[in-house]
């Protein structure tokens, strides 16, 4: 059992001892992202997009509506989640946010920016991915220092929305950019283990 003495000891050893410095993860839902305006514009497959970009857009409470310019009801981007971890063994902590950007209407797509948590945060690229089953982003991941995106499959479409089959793309930064690791699988929407029998490359 520690004594009085020890506790002393102890609370003197924590206000001393250096603290370790961590990554702040800044609000994403309350964020300036850089925006490439594409009105009209319906991405049938997934691309990283090219840098830099110098227009923004401002999100407030998760949410940026655009201009409506005539049409009958405004477009929007708006904040879907954040994903953290490293992407390389020297590197500092990343987030991934996605953003899902609709017309209005029917049509809606993802975009993925990927930012450094440094004191402020850098940014190291921005995905694109296709409209819903062309190519539509499903799920994001960090994992053993690589980006890992899973998109819907459009050659197994079934509607405009969805797909049965999906694509496993796996990036890696290079300190410049991000490039694709090993060949892209694939596998079927209802069965999404990278490791099960049924994915293949």
């Amino acid at each position: 059992m520690c004594t009085r003495r020890c506790v002393v000891a102890l609370i003197f050893l924590s206000l001393t001892l250096p603290t370790v410095a961590t990554e702040r993860v800044p609000d994403f839902r309350n964020f300036a992202y850089p925006w490439a305006d594409e009105a009209d514009f319906v991405p049938s497959t997934w691309k990283w997009l090219p840098l830099p970009i110098s227009t923004v857009v401002r999100l407030a409470n998760g949410r940026f509506e655009f201009p409506s310019e005539g049409y009958p009801w405004p477009a929007s981007l708006y904040f879907k989640e954040v994903t953290t971890g490293n992407l390389g063994q020297d590197a500092p902590k990343a987030a991934a946010i996605t953003l899902s950007y609709g017309t209005g209407g029917t049509a809606n797509w993802s975009y993925l920016y990927v930012y450094e948590l440094s004191k402020a945060p850098r940014l190291l690229g921005i995905l694109r991915s296709g409209s819903r089953a062309d190519g539509g982003l499903i799920e994001v991941k960090i994992d053993h220092q690589l980006l890992i995106l899973k998109f819907a499959d459009p050659a197994r479409r079934t509607a405009d929305c969805c797909s049965d089959g999906f694509i496993r793309e796996r990036y890696k930064w290079n300190g410049a950019a991000f490039t694709e690791v090993g060949a892209a699988e694939r596998g079927d929407a209802a069965n999404p283990n990278p490791e099960d029998k049924n994915s293949h490359r």
